[in-house]
């Protein structure tokens, strides 16, 4: 799993293979961003992912007996708004015209591969 704007690793994100709604497969992105999912049963198979902060958007595959398949799954980030008002702090009064400025926000989009 990389991140598409730095094409960094992403680790500690956890992968589940579901049949029947049922969980039959659970991996974690590994230090390289890479994960396995192994033993799974032909037929049809809705992987999910878990990443605190991303929107997890199930994919479905379809497994034929003996299969492997390698796949891309896509993240987005969860947005948010910050609101607020710039306060003179001597005054209390509201300052016109501020400028804020966000020094830490580094929206990303990140892709999985199975490998």
């Amino acid at each position: 799993m990389l991140s598409i704007n730095k094409r960094t690793p992403l680790q500690g994100v956890t992968i589940t293979a579901s049949s029947n709604e049922q969980i039959i497969a659970t991996a974690v992105t590994d230090i390289n961003g890479n994960f396995q999912l192994t033993n799974l049963a032909a037929g049809t198979i809705s992987i999910v992912t878990f990443a605190q902060n991303f929107v997890n958007t199930p994919q479905t595959i379809v497994l034929s007996p003996g299969e492997t398949q390698q796949i891309i799954l896509s993240l987005t980030p969860l947005t948010g708004t910050i609101t607020g008002t710039v306060i003179n702090q001597q005054t209390g009064e509201p300052v016109q015209g501020a400028s804020v400025e966000i020094d830490s926000f580094l929206p990303q989009v990140l892709s999985l591969q199975q490998l």
